[in-house]
């Protein structure tokens, strides 16, 4: 099964820097942050998770209960259901990268 995961983690830098290749040390933060997200959510955190999201958040599930146009409903939805994976996910093999537009 694969999953195609478009977080939008707002960066300072994204202001300043043209859509090219960002500096190294600005893709380790965006993968630092990316990495928070992901071991928040296999652990229920999602107060911590929510603190990651821009206000401006949207989100597209996988299935119609889970398009969300705000970061108040994202959040809502993660509380109402992180217990169906905090504790029972695992993610091996993976392999994440920065890319611009």
């Amino acid at each position: 099964m694969n999953f195609v995961i478009n977080l939008e983690l707002h960066h300072p830098a994204q202001t300043v820097v043209p859509p090219m290749k960002r500096p190294a040390h600005v893709q380790k933060e965006i993968l630092q942050l990316h990495e928070a997200y992901w071991n928040g959510y296999m652990k229920g955190d999602v107060k911590g998770m929510g603190a990651l999201l821009d206000e401006g958040y949207t989100q597209v599930g996988s299935a119609e209960t889970e398009v969300f146009s705000n970061k108040k409903d994202a959040v809502q939805f993660l509380r109402d259901t992180i217990d169906q994976v905090a504790g029972k996910l695992e993610m091996r093999k993976r392999h994440t990268r920065v890319e611009t537009q």
